[in-house]
């Protein structure tokens, strides 16, 4: 199945750790048109390579829902004439690996691989691309563990929790279906489904390449072709949804599941990356909920009151949509008292905004903290792929700093005020807690 990453080759988790500003970013053009993002570098004789097609699950047929996770799932399982055995075991030979990552908006790729074995394994990636097998063996045995996940993920209560919040608040819309479809659905998609899905939605119009190693910008130009030049030049995208706001704001959802703890999750619109205003929020998340320090909600809720065994928040942004989650997990009979004290905290904040103390602690963290997340030639690919997704410049690690550094208080105050409503959060409670009195008691299985 897809994303069981192959991690034999030690050389793949070689860490290399630098400060963000010092990660230097090259637009490379193949002779046929295709741009990739590169960031050399030859201490290391690792590759990393992220890449994302501009479609997902959001896009998928209602009707085939899951069809995304589906071909995600399946194209590691034998390319050209390669069938699954021998297409995996190449890779462990090779001390390498290539996965598949399905999301709502976007399609992604990721490959890891040691120099020496470079034109093979991105070979083997224009194979699961272009040649895909869909052998049925493999097809019926993918489809297998799908349902199987599927059954598991209604029984859990985080999984539960996220399936019901979206269902509710995006109704009749793709974001409100779960990206691995729903049991009826997965049955009906066919080997013919998961051909046409490769054929008509993998478009070099629609792709966006990131690359970081040991390999120069020459190396990587004809590579591009070779992989990727097979490919579609143009492809029409399906419709997809929407803009869309949560529609059960301010409401709370209860699903009754007897399990000694409560899932709390609540959520609200925000603000997208392209607003002028969204690193302002960006620093006031990390006040609010999304920081490693004492957070405002992780001291009132579990530090001062002790009622949760943990509670954050972050941001969540796609095509059609920007949101503010958080969760938390307590006991039953602490469940009421929570959800209320996050509400109080919610308005205070939302009124008030942070201290300036409060602000400088969180410009700092979110600094130091984005740096100490490029560790790995895969982080940085991924982020690099992450600024190409969402319409950032390819000198975002320098820009970054800056834009976070400007946000002063005043503008925390106003966003706060502006933004955050504690009458628009929608909260989906799993467990069988006391004392709360919800709009709704919902039942998963409808």
């Amino acid at each position: 199945m897809s994303r069981r990453l192959v991690l034999l080759g030690l050389a793949l988790g070689a860490l290399m750790a630098r400060p963000a500003g010092a990660v230097t970013v090259e637009k490379v053009t193949s002779p046929g048109g295709i741009e990739a993002w590169l960031v050399e570098d030859h201490v290391q004789k690792v590759i990393s390579l992220s890449y994302a097609f501009h479609t997902g699950a959001a896009e998928d047929p209602a009707d085939k829902s899951g069809l995304t996770e589906f071909v995600a799932s399946t194209l590691d399982e034998g390319a050209g004439d390669l069938d699954s055995r021998a297409f995996q075991g190449r890779l462990e030979d090779l001390s390498s690996s290539i996965s598949f990552e399905p999301a709502q908006d976007f399609f992604e790729g990721h490959v890891r691989t040691v120099s020496p074995h470079r034109d093979e394994v991105f070979d083997l990636l224009r194979l699961s691309l272009t040649q895909p097998r869909f052998d049925e063996p493999a097809v019926a045995r993918v489809r297998d563990q799908i349902t199987k996940a599927i059954a598991a993920r209604a029984e859990e209560p985080n999984a539960l929790a996220a399936k019901i919040w979206w269902r509710s608040n995006f109704p009749g819309q793709p974001y409100g279906r779960p990206l691995l479809g729903a049991a009826k659905t997965v049955g009906t998609i066919t080997i013919d489904d998961l051909r046409s899905y490769v054929q008509t939605r993998f478009g070099r119009d629609q792709l966006k390449i990131a690359v970081v190693g040991d390999l120069t910008p020459d190396e990587l130009k004809p590579l591009l072709d070779k992989t990727f030049g097979t490919l579609p030049a143009t492809v029409t995208e399906p419709p997809g949804p929407a803009d869309g706001t949560p529609a059960d704001g301010g409401k709370l959802l209860l699903v009754k599941k007897p399990v000694p703890q409560s899932i709390i999750l609540f959520g609200q619109a925000a603000l997208p990356i392209a607003d002028k205003d969204y690193y302002t929020f960006l620093v006031l998340n990390n006040v609010l909920g999304g920081g490693t320090f004492s957070t405002r909600l992780e001291h009132a809720v579990r530090e001062e009151k002790g009622l949760a065994y943990s509670i954050g928040t972050g941001l969540s942004n796609y095509d059609h949509a920007a949101l503010l989650f958080g969760q938390a997990g307590t006991q039953n009979a602490k469940a009421s008292e929570t959800i209320a004290i996050i509400r109080q905290e919610w308005a205070r904040f939302a009124a008030d905004g942070p201290t300036a103390k409060e602000l400088k602690d969180a410009k700092t963290y979110l600094e130091g903290a984005y740096a100490l997340g490029l560790d790995s030639t895969l982080s940085i690919a991924e982020r690099l792929l992450f600024f190409q997704t969402h319409g950032l410049p390819s000198d975002y690690f320098d820009r970054r700093k800056g834009l976070i550094e400007k946000v002063t208080l005043a503008d925390a105050k106003r966003v706060a005020k502006l933004v955050l409503d504690p009458a628009k959060l929608a909260f989906v409670v799993v467990g069988d807690p006391e004392g709360v009195t919800p709009d709704q008691v919902v039942d998963p299985t409808d």
